[in-house]
């Protein structure tokens, strides 16, 4: 599998408001699949697909196994408001 294809096609779709194309980029970073893992990058994408639509309960099974700190939460709430804008 190429995942460093996969992620650009996410990303791709992340930008026009897809929000599995956000939740499947958003584990991408979460698992270091394609992209350096990043869990900070990680939580700041799964807010926008919240904002756009993602399911409660699939938001609160990937904020779970990330794990976070309360500095890595308000970094990507930081993070989630400069995302996907041109």
């Amino acid at each position: 599998q190429d995942y460093k294809q996969a992620v650009y096609w996410y990303t791709k779709a992340a930008e026009q408001g897809y929000e599995n194309a956000q939740l499947n980029l958003a584990i991408c970073f979460a698992t270091g699949q394609g992209v350096s893992k990043d869990k900070t990058q990680a939580y700041a994408i799964i807010l926008h697909a919240k904002l756009n639509g993602l399911d409660a309960s699939k938001f609160d099974e990937l904020v779970e196994l990330l794990s976070l700190t309360t500095t890595q939460i308000n970094e990507a709430q930081q993070l989630a408001k400069t995302l996907f804008t041109d």
